[in-house]
């Protein structure tokens, strides 16, 4: 899948899954140099690797691993896999969930003539899922569009595993700030932005030493100074230790889940206005919500003392025992 973040999360759902013994679980995937958390799943997770030299193909394959395998549930992540796990099952004994982390934008992006076709095919296969997760509770009016509202449930995606934040205290007279920006550099990222507001920072604080590191893939600046390192894709229970504040400029998220991240090691979140999941976890936990600079350079002169927070609604273990319930619920309506 395209999304390093929707990566993730299929892994510790399959993470939590495997936590019922009872259950046989398997990740299939498709081999790509970035699939950087496959390490990250359990050992008793089986890992199956499945061919994609064509959309026909990878569909052929799939669905005779489903046949073969004789599957009682299949969970799939994102949009396309979506549709091609309800066409790869069509007429097979299996229960089909699955899992949308955006709200349709990057999809949006690629033409007019690919939404069409991906709205067209989301009319026809979405009305079949047995249950549809989402990861904001405004995403439901999304997608209700596509299958009954009834179907939709609306899941935060499991990105810590305690059910503890760390502590967060910074004030300007501690003397330093160092900044996460975590992200590829992609359009969605909207990483200019966020190295204008570093300048601004640097010029309204300049007893204060500004620190900008960059975590992801595929950047390139002209005029590199001490004050910015790019440090590419590292661990990503390192970035947040390390730094004071996590700075998200993203035009658009699904569910953001650096946000979360950030919240669980004390790394403050400052985050830009979007829709979705960025501003409800926010909500839920602590951070700052912006829409220009200025609201930033404010928060900067007070600084923040933040007491741990309750974050287990964004666990592995809480995503579990909901995963869990959606498919009793299905086991008793086929049953009955």
């Amino acid at each position: 899948m395209g999304s390093g973040g929707a990566e993730l999360v299929a892994i510790n759902s399959a993470n939590a899954l495997v936590k019922n013994v009872e259950n046989k679980v398997s990740f299939i995937f498709i081999p790509s140099p970035k699939n950087f958390y496959l390490g990250e799943l359990k050992d008793t997770v089986e890992l199956i690797p499945l061919e994609a030299t064509s959309l026909i193909r990878s569909t052929r394959e799939l669905r005779k691993l489903i046949f073969e395998q004789k599957y009682d549930y299949i969970i799939s992540h994102m949009t396309d896999e979506n549709i091609i796990v309800s066409c790869a099952s069509l007429g097979l004994n299996v229960k089909h969930i699955g899992y949308e982390h955006n709200h349709l934008m990057e999809i949006m992006r690629r033409g007019k003539v690919r939404w069409l076709i991906t709205r067209l095919l989301m009319k026809i296969t979405y009305p079949r899922l047995h249950k549809l997760i989402v990861v904001s509770d405004v995403l439901k009016n999304h997608f209700k569009a596509y299958l009954n509202k009834q179907k939709i449930v609306r899941i935060y995606n499991p990105c810590v595993s305690g059910q503890w934040s760390k502590r967060s205290h910074w004030s300007p007279n501690s003397g330093a700030l160092n900044v996460a920006f975590v992200g590829r550099n992609v359009y969605q990222k909207n990483f200019e932005e966020a190295l204008k507001i570093f300048k601004s920072i640097q010029s309204e604080f300049p007893f204060i030493d500004v620190k900008l590191n960059v975590y992801g893939d595929g950047y390139r600046i002209k005029g590199k100074t001490d004050s910015i390192t790019f440090h590419g894709h590292i661990d990503r229970h390192d970035i947040y230790r390390t730094n004071n504040v996590l700075l998200m400029t993203s035009i658009y998220e699904g569910f953001g889940n650096v946000v979360i991240e950030a919240v669980e090691q004390g790394c403050y979140p400052m985050v830009r206005r979007v829709d979705f999941g960025p501003s409800e976890i926010i909500a839920i936990t602590y951070g700052s919500v912006f829409e220009d600079v200025n609201e930033i350079l404010n928060k900067i002169r007070v600084g923040w003392d933040i007491p741990e927070v309750d974050i287990q609604l964004f666990g592995i273990e809480h995503f579990g025992e909901e995963l869990n319930k959606i498919v009793s619920a299905i086991s008793c309506s086929e049953s009955a």
